[in-house]
């Protein structure tokens, strides 16, 4: 599981340790990381529509980060109101701060 605290700095170093501890995850990994990004996926479109992560010009890839690790953790406890908390999320300082600045 990948998570804000997990992350290094930089980046590339985050990702090279995660690709070196990961390089020979077995094919059952394989197949539940797939179904479960597919059942997130659905289940997104299904609560927030075809395009919830184009903010204001294009893909915002840090809230897609955060909305999918969100799903992805929750698929069967999804709120009714999960739509209108999403724009709440989105219109919240804070979240957008983090959202806009500084991202990587």
């Amino acid at each position: 599981m990948v998570t804000a605290e997990s992350s290094d700095k930089p980046m590339k170093d985050f990702m090279s340790k995660f690709m070196w501890k990961n390089r020979d995850v077995s094919e059952e990994s394989l197949a539940q990381s797939e179904r479960i990004f597919q059942q997130t996926c659905a289940q997104l479109v299904d609560s927030l529509g075809e395009r919830p992560f184009h903010i204001r010009s294009g893909l915002n890839a840090a809230v897609s980060d955060s909305v999918m690790v969100a799903f992805s953790q929750n698929l069967d406890q999804v709120p009714a109101d999960i739509k209108s908390r999403y724009k709440q999320l989105l219109d919240d300082e804070g979240f957008q701060n983090s959202i806009s600045k500084r991202t990587t």
